[in-house]
């Protein structure tokens, strides 16, 4: 998190940041796609921009490294070019109140808090209404039961067409599935049972009850997911992502977006899953965007704020805050080899 905390401080400070779409390499040096760069050209006018640079970079003890041109000599393209997107800081919301977990409440404001150090505005359950009025870019739905009216989906969907981005955790994406402007539906279990053994589930014994209930339960365990390495939520982690997973809730592929996370048939898991629920979360949907408008909606199936030391699923939550000033999304490096540069 201390890459994250950079970065947030940088932009906080005034300094313009931009970060690559796709690898590139100077010379003899490669970089990853999400490597974050600083132009010295971008900041022509960012006052006290060497000392604030030089600052930041010696308190957060940043991995940097300085390139004495902005011209490629290889792949990736020149620092000016398209490849390489100014990073915005996003204004931040998200709501307390009735629907919502306390406790998973609390892991949200925590993260940007304490762990990030980047300001959050927190919004009552009732006065959503007055967060779409504002300029905020981002809304983070904690987990919890929201029951949203159809006015309130309404005016969401509205703030989301109009450029906002709504990420939702764990549980709330259960107050989305299914609704009207959300791609995002629940898995249709297989049903493969035979009327007679339908029948014979329903005479089953009150013996054995509580063998048959864990069957269907994960109190939690480490699933393995497959990521889309190309797309802007992998940068920095690869192509696994280690998830915590602690319910059996399963969604279905979007149609109309990006699956980036899929929890794929046979997928290794550590911890005890339940033999019907390791069935049901396969070929599932873990991590997935959905563009909206100019918004999107961006689906994190797993809370990766659990308890707030799942360090590689604040990482995953980061990618999505952060976003550049076309439609494209922002994320840094891997946290311990972030390729930064200064020109």
């Amino acid at each position: 998190m201390n890459t994250a905390r950079y970065l947030a401080e940088l932009l906080r400070a005034g300094i313009q940041v931009r970060t690559s779409t796709a690898a590139f390499t100077f010379g003899e040096r490669e970089f990853p796609a999400g490597t974050l760069v600083v132009n010295r050209g971008d900041n022509r006018v960012t006052e006290g921009f060497t000392e604030k640079l030089r600052r930041i970079t010696r308190e957060h003890e940043a991995n940097v490294s300085v390139l004495e041109t902005g011209f490629s000599t290889n792949v990736g393209g020149d620092l000016g070019g398209s490849n390489f997107e100014l990073v915005t800081a996003p204004k931040v919301a998200t709501v307390s109140g009735e629907g919502v977990y306390n406790n998973e409440f609390g892991q949200v404001w925590y993260y940007f808090e304490q762990e990030l150090e980047y300001p959050v505005s927190v919004f009552h359950r009732e006065d959503m209404g007055s967060m779409f009025g504002g300029d905020y870019d981002v809304l983070v739905l904690a987990e919890g039961r929201y029951n949203f009216t159809d006015s309130e989906l309404e005016s969401l969907t509205g703030w989301v067409r109009d450029g906002g981005k709504l990420i939702s955790l764990g549980a709330a994406n259960g107050s989305l599935a299914g609704k009207e402007g959300f791609g995002l539906k629940d898995k249709e279990p297989a049903d493969t049972l035979s009327e007679a053994a339908k029948q014979e589930k329903l005479l089953l014994p009150y013996a054995g009850q509580e063998r048959r209930f864990i069957a269907g339960y994960i109190p939690g365990a480490i699933i393995d997911v497959e990521l889309d390495e190309t797309h802007p939520l992998s940068f920095g982690i690869g192509p696994r992502y280690a998830s915590l997973k602690t319910s059996d809730d399963a969604y279905a592929y979007l149609e109309d977006g990006w699956n980036v996370g899929r929890i794929r048939a046979g997928t290794q898991v550590q911890g005890f899953v339940g033999n019907e629920a390791y069935g049901k979360i396969q070929e599932t949907l873990n991590f997935g965007v959905e563009p909206m408008g100019r918004g999107e909606v961006v689906y994190l199936v797993d809370n990766p704020l659990f308890r707030a030391f799942w360090e590689e699923g604040s990482f995953c939550l980061l990618m999505r805050c952060f976003r550049c000033s076309s439609e494209c999304l922002i994320s840094a490096a891997r946290l311990l080899a972030i390729g930064f540069t200064t020109d």
